[in-house]
């Protein structure tokens, strides 16, 4: 979740093409922002520079009041979802899913955490000399925390090195207490864990599996992982009911970093299988892209953004490539994540369909530049210029040159060709005085009232009276 400032961005190619002129917004945290406009507006330049795809040749970006011009993408907290997917083809769905994981790298908080896991999970053998260095280790740091840091030269008092024989004594007596426990749990446990099923415990045990995953029992692939797991708890069942603790695990210290690593890829496909539950992706683990249809793949393409959580999603016409059907469909879906993840989402699209239907706010571009930045119902009820006017709305609008007079209670347009049309001044309440008698273009679109916009040298009058045209 992040609040995003752009100011003045530019984007100047090196043979002088500017791609992006000035382009200044405010993006609230949690918001659904559309970019709208025609092929070669600016859209997707302006979102890859977000992204940290695109250099900013001038101008701030801001992303929760940091500003991130210089910052790397991977470092940014954002995920993009492209036009064309971009799967590994050789890998399954959950790989796919769970690579932007295997290429994060942990901070030193999170890697404190994750040795702390698998130290639980897998605690280490401890000799005499490994508990004496780890007593000099919270020695050295005491002394480091009670002075501010270690002074230079500094050697161990005696008094420290008795410190450090007594913490080591009172670490190795207590590993060899947790062992010897340990010892008899252990042979109580391995007499206790031949336990033989019986053929109605297998049918029990296939049964739960059928109704705890209904949707991917038949899936050869998943059908053995999901039968083992009922299968676990079943037998854990059992062995609680006679009482039995499971004995610890000891690895040696060398062996460490390999079962953190192991505690890292269970969290990481813990979150994949979350999030293909949320997209009804559970039964397409451990297929391959080229077995799955459109929606499916960018389904995949999303989950591989949302396993991240990212602060701001970035998404690049990403149903562009679907079926008129499948289209309307993922807008839903894509509307409905938004609701659940509660990010902030910036869409880019040239179908106005997708805009009006999806955004909180719509940013129209044209040629680089903002046309204007409103809501969907304000963008179709208010155009600022001609550009917006003609672009929102199917079917288009209409423009007419005409000349508009007002006379007391009296008020008429007279078109090309001297065609005129007369109705009540009351709808001339918003229409600004100063353009009365002289050449404007009156719009007509479904609206309630008549103004004027701003179109160059010449205005807009817009009207919804349908009945005034024959």
């Amino acid at each position: 979740m992040a609040s995003l400032n752009l100011k003045n961005i530019y984007k100047v190619y090196p043979n002088g093409t500017k791609a992006v002129n000035d382009f200044s917004m405010d993006i609230e945290d949690k918001e659904f922002i559309v970019f709208v406009g025609p092929s070669g507006c600016g859209k997707s330049t302006v979102l890859r520079m977000i992204a940290g795809l695109e250099e900013i040749s001038a101008g701030e970006l801001k992303i929760d009041d940091m500003v991130v011009n210089d910052v790397d993408c991977k470092n940014r907290d954002t995920a993009m979802v492209f036009q064309n997917y971009a799967l590994y083809p050789h890998m399954t769905v959950a790989d796919n899913m769970a690579f932007p994981l295997k290429m994060t790298k942990l901070t030193k908080e999170q890697k404190a955490q994750l040795k702390v896991r698998a130290d639980q999970k897998y605690p280490c053998v401890l000799t005499q000399s490994g508990c004496k260095k780890a007593a000099k280790k919270q020695v050295i740091s005491k002394i480091r925390q009670s002075n501010g840091k270690l002074p230079k030269g500094y050697k161990l008092t005696a008094a420290d090195k008795e410190q450090i024989a007594q913490i080591a004594g009172e670490m190795y007596s207590e590993y060899r207490a947790r062992a010897k426990d340990n010892g008899e749990v252990k042979r109580a446990y391995r007499e206790g864990k031949k336990v033989t099923l019986s053929a109605e415990d297998k049918q029990a045990i296939s049964q739960k599996t059928r109704e705890e995953y209904p949707r991917s029992f038949k899936n050869f692939l998943l059908k053995p992982v999901h039968y083992l797991s009922v299968k676990r708890e079943y037998m854990a069942a059992i062995r609680e009911e006679r009482n039995l603790r499971r004995p610890i695990s000891y690895i040696n210290n060398l062996l460490r970093p390999l079962h953190t690593s192991f505690k890292k890829r269970d969290e990481m496909y813990e979150r994949v299988i979350k999030i293909a539950e949320i997209l009804g992706l559970e039964e397409y683990l451990g297929v391959k892209p080229g077995a799955m249809s459109g929606g499916q793949r960018q389904r995949v393409a999303l989950g591989r953004a949302m396993v991240r959580n990212p602060k701001v999603f970035l998404l690049d016409e990403p149903l562009s490539n679907l079926d008129a059907k499948l289209r309307t469909q993922m807008r839903s879906e894509i509307t409905k994540l938004h609701n659940r993840l509660q990010t902030t989402f910036i869409y880019v699209t040239h179908d106005q369909v997708e805009a009006m239907t999806m955004g909180d706010r719509i940013v129209v571009m044209k040629k680089g530049r903002i046309q204007q930045t409103d809501t969907p119902i304000n963008l179709y009820a208010y155009p600022e210029n001609l550009f917006v006017a003609g672009f929102i709305g199917t079917p288009s609008m209409n423009f007419f040159d005409a000349v508009v007079e007002c006379r007391g209670e009296a008020a008429g347009v007279t078109f090309a060709g001297d065609k005129k049309l007369s109705f009540s001044a009351e709808y001339l309440k918003k229409f600004e005085r100063k353009y009365l008698g002289k050449n404007i273009i009156l719009e007509y679109i479904f609206n309630s009232h008549i103004k004027t916009i701003p179109g160059g040298e010449r205005q807009i009058m817009t009207s919804t009276r349908r009945d005034y045209f024959i």
